[in-house]
């Protein structure tokens, strides 16, 4: 029992000769930021408005997701008279059987001129990596599961000049 009295006695004799103190997690020199100043207007700049797409606007192709891979890609055409900023996505995922796995809306930021294709990247839904779309390269020795999407372009942000 002295042994445990003279180790705590000891440990406590440190600890106040070298004023050990906890660590500060507090950040220092943060300011807060004003958010209630007026905005400025600057004319001749161009803005961005939120727009509803019609079929044909805004055409998906050449979608691909092979298997073991974090990230989905697809080809987006603009054929709005504006320059597109980014495209909000709602995709169902179903296997073969047409059994949803899943389904999730995002925006994904892309810039398409008008009249012009570009590739967009987003990260999968698929965070264990085991499913593959059906169109993508078969995989060598691994097995999947192959689903399919279906995909619709609620929303879009564009680039408008005054």
């Amino acid at each position: 029992m002295r042994k445990y009295l003279f180790l705590v006695v000891s440990i406590l004799t440190v600890a106040l000769c070298f004023n050990i103190e906890g660590q500060n997690t507090r950040r220092r020199g943060l300011k807060v930021k004003d958010e209630h100043r007026p905005v400025e207007r600057v004319t001749g700049v161009e803005e961005l408005d939120t727009i509803s797409p019609r079929d044909g606007d805004i055409v998906l192709n050449g979608y691909d997701k092979p298997l073991h891979t974090r990230y989905e890609t697809v080809f987006v055409t603009n054929n709005l008279h504006s320059e597109l900023q980014s495209i909000k996505l709602n995709i169902q995922y179903r296997d073969l059987a047409g059994r949803q796995l899943h389904q999730t809306e995002q925006w994904v930021n892309c810039t398409v001129p008008p009249g012009q294709t570009r590739m967009i990247t987003f990260n999968s839904w698929d965070k264990q990596q085991s499913f593959y779309y059906r169109h993508s390269r078969l995989p060598a020795r691994s097995k999947g599961t192959a689903y399919d999407i279906f995909v619709s372009i609620p929303a879009a942000v564009v680039k408008n000049q005054e």
